[in-house]
């Protein structure tokens, strides 16, 4: 079990939208976490709600300065 950063989108019937933090999920794979973000979303939001769940892991090639 790993910690994915996963960011997520949630757009109201009447077009508001709502972009979340970044939450840390807590599963097996990348493909379980956003499973698991959705299925949430879908349970407390119900069926007419859209949503947009990704995840966002930072680059490894990325070189991080010091000054």
């Amino acid at each position: 079990m790993e910690k994915y950063p996963v960011e997520f989108t949630i757009i109201s019937p009447n077009g508001e939208v709502y972009e979340s933090d970044l939450v840390y999920i807590t599963a097996s794979t990348p493909d379980a976490a956003i499973q698991q973000v959705e299925s949430e979303i879908e349970h407390r939001m119900g069926k007419y709600y859209s949503y947009r769940v990704k995840i966002n892991m930072p680059s490894d090639d990325e070189q991080l300065s010091l000054f």
